[in-house]
């Protein structure tokens, strides 16, 4: 959530121009934390009912694969509003 301030709220005052940008960029990160807030609380859930059953449940790879991808397209993204 820091990340998503950084980006919508202080980055347009260090950079020249992109503003509307870079608050699409920080809405964007605000999002990517809701949705890891919610994963992460699902996640508890199924782990906890697994460990009480004695078993071993694997985060799901999709989820993983998919939540580190929006993240380092929105990294790139903020790169280019800083660089550009």
């Amino acid at each position: 959530m820091a990340t998503s301030l950084g980006v919508g709220r202080l980055l347009p005052e260090l950079t020249d121009g992109h503003r509307g940008l870079s608050i699409a960029a920080g809405i964007a990160f605000a999002l990517l934390g809701v949705v890891v807030f919610v994963y992460g609380l699902r996640r508890y859930r199924e782990v906890d009912a697994a460990v009480r059953d004695g078993e071993y449940l694997r985060p799901d790879d999709r989820v993983i694969a998919v939540l580190a991808a929006v993240g380092a397209l929105l990294a790139l993204l903020v790169l280019a509003i800083v660089v550009v």
